[in-house]
């Protein structure tokens, strides 16, 4: 597993989130923690905390200068840091693991053939989060937001809809008749994604 965070702030999440890693009873897993240029000691708080818990050699971090949000700094964080065989799991800055076995039963479940999993979540509250299956006969644009804050998937899927999306562009603007080329250089200059999101705290685990 390659396990996806991004984070701004979130200092006071940071040692359940390192602990619920550290606990994981599945030993095949490595992180990429993305720091969205936070301003409250986040860096130095985690550094504490790799060193505690042993983990360092498990964590590349990256360190925005400037806020770059959520999207752009996943996007970069899988296209630079995940392996062609990699799973992804996406876990918030301010979310932990409740489970152990987290990490064990996700590979079950890949075991068994699936490309995506994900698990629902508890809040602050004590209360369930509402993910749940998909539908099979309906439309994911039909059924609302039903995935979960630990959101997993094989990194060739991210690969095929980067590609689909980018021969959609492509085709796109050579019927429109404008370069390519220089759209993707003024895109570049534009911050992309959208804010974080703040999440509640992750939840037990299951598959949906």
């Amino acid at each position: 597993f390659l396990v996806v965070i991004t984070a701004r702030n979130v200092r006071p999440f940071l040692g359940a989130l390192v602990a619920s890693l550290a606990a994981q009873t599945w030993p095949h897993w490595k992180a990429v923690f993305v720091d969205d240029a936070s301003t409250d000691d986040t860096l130095q708080a985690l550094d504490y905390l790799l060193d505690a818990h042993q983990l360092r050699a498990r964590f590349e971090i990256v360190k925005n200068a400037e806020r770059r949000h959520q999207a752009h700094n996943l996007f970069h964080a899988i296209k630079n840091h995940a392996a062609a065989d990699d799973i992804v799991a996406i876990v918030d800055g301010d979310d932990h693991l409740a489970a152990d076995q987290a990490f064990e039963r996700l590979a079950r479940e890949y075991s068994a053939g699936w490309d995506v999993v994900w698990s629902n979540w508890r809040g602050t509250d004590g209360k369930l989060g509402t993910c749940n299956h998909l539908n099979p006969f309906l439309s994911p644009r039909q059924q609302g937001y039903l995935s979960g804050h630990l959101f997993t998937f094989r990194r060739r899927l991210f690969d095929a809809v980067v590609e689909a999306v980018q021969t959609s562009v492509m085709i796109l603007f050579a019927v429109i008749g404008i370069s390519v080329f220089e759209y993707f250089l003024q895109a570049a200059r534009v911050p992309q994604g959208v804010e974080e999101l703040d999440a509640e705290k992750l939840t037990p685990l299951l598959r949906l």
